[in-house]
């Protein structure tokens, strides 16, 4: 099988190149194993049903896709000298159905835009799983409020005695403020979850593709319309997603912060459960919120 860089290149890849460059990359790669390889299915159905290769060599490609899924990304062997993770499966195809079959999976597509849809795929994943976590959150701080609506407490401004108030009082202005961080990431998810899919490397293809097409098969919501837009290599929506994560940081190292010290001896107003503190080594009296520590330190 004629190597990637053959085309052009004469000479092989430099060990220090293998090593800090192509190495990382094929190590983010993995963890991104299950993302490129329905990529591929998703684009190899969508060119069978256009027509663009045969029904046959595309049942030929998935079968080989599946058998790499199976083996699961620690039984796929990466080396990388093979270059990148679409290298390793075409040669793999190229091993089991020919080169002829096996090279028709990237017809109308560039790495660019496959690396731009596995990224994509990967940051909803994120943005989903955390909104579970932060709808379980708001779900216990409703109930917390509703048991403790009448366990009347000091309000403070400034750790100084400001007005009376309630406990369920305080924990309800924080479902409020996750309530934000929950509309921050729904609305990121939003301009995430579009298929950049047949922008190919820079302004599209001849081929016929149907992008659409990908996008349901990919469970995207629409397209990155613009094939330059799609395939960029600053998109924004990264940078929108980290924003909303750390003002939801931000907010749980506030709750965290104002639980913490009223925790202590000194205001002895909560106790945490045993299960969520430490003690020290030496001093086997205290009870340390190891916990709520943990998670301030995160904010940084």
């Amino acid at each position: 099988m004629v190597k990637l860089r053959e085309g052009r290149l004469r000479k092989p890849p430099a060990e220090k190149f293998l090593k800090y460059s192509i190495k990382p990359l094929l190590e983010m790669e993995r963890n991104q194993f299950y993302y490129y390889l329905w990529c591929d299915m998703a684009h190899t159905v969508m060119l069978a049903e256009r027509g663009i290769i045969s029904e046959n060599d595309a049942a030929k490609i998935l079968v080989c896709l599946r058998e790499i899924e199976e083996k699961g990304p620690d039984g796929f062997h990466l080396d990388p000298k093979f270059g990148t993770f679409l290298m390793h499966v075409e040669r793999y195809m190229a091993e089991k159905v020919g080169e002829d079959v096996g090279g028709k999976m990237h017809t109308g597509r560039s790495r660019n835009d496959q690396s731009a849809c596995v990224q994509r795929m990967q940051a909803r994943e994120v943005i989903l799983n955390v909104i579970d976590a932060l709808i379980e959150l708001q779900r216990t701080i409703l109930k917390l409020a509703e048991k403790y609506m009448d366990a009347i407490m000091p309000g403070y401004t400034h750790f100084q005695h400001a007005q009376p108030t309630t406990f369920g009082y305080y924990m309800l202005s924080w479902f409020y403020k996750f309530e934000r961080d929950f509309q921050r990431l729904k609305d990121s998810y939003k301009r995430t979850n579009l298929n950049p899919l047949g922008a190919a490397a820079l302004v599209g293809t001849s081929w016929s593709l149907d992008r659409n097409r990908t996008a349901e098969l990919l469970g995207f919501e629409g397209l990155v319309v613009h094939a330059t837009d799609a395939v960029c290599f600053s998109p924004e929506y990264p940078l929108e997603i980290v924003a909303a994560l750390s003002i939801l940081m931000s907010n749980l190292g506030r709750l965290c912060a104002d639980l913490y010290s009223w925790s202590t001896y000194e205001f002895n107003l909560i106790e945490l459960p045993d299960e969520y503190c430490g003690t020290s080594s030496i001093m086997p009296q205290k009870k340390n919120p190891i916990s709520l520590e943990t998670i301030i330190g995160m904010v940084g």
